[in-house]
């Protein structure tokens, strides 16, 4: 989790330098383009979870979630034209990856 707030505060720095003001919320649009992103009601299906059913559909939405970051960060690392976005692909890829094969470990 610490990651992924690392990863987001880097992309808010970039925008503020880049474009100025604060990074937007994402839309309705980029949020279907981003593959594993769990929908709504998925999300308070887990809330209302406890204890081994918390764990497994927690696993089972992050997963997906996880698979998701790193497919748009291998593109971001193929596709990035400036070498910063290239670089942090590449990060967030390796990073991902490994948070994918801890969980796994727990699946039942």
């Amino acid at each position: 989790h610490g990651e992924h707030l690392a990863e987001l505060d880097v992309m808010r720095r970039w925008w503020r330098s880049w474009y100025g003001g604060e990074l937007p919320p994402p839309t309705a649009e980029d949020s279907a383009w981003m593959s594993g992103m769990p929908a709504g009601e998925d999300v308070d299906r887990l809330s209302r979870e406890h204890g081994a059913a918390f764990e497994q559909r927690f696993l089972a939405l992050m997963l997906p979630h996880h698979e998701g970051a790193v497919a748009m960060a291998v593109q971001a690392r193929g596709e990035g034209g400036d070498p910063r976005i290239r670089l942090f692909g590449d990060a967030v890829a390796h990073a991902q990856r490994g948070q994918i094969a801890f969980m796994r470990r727990y699946v039942k």
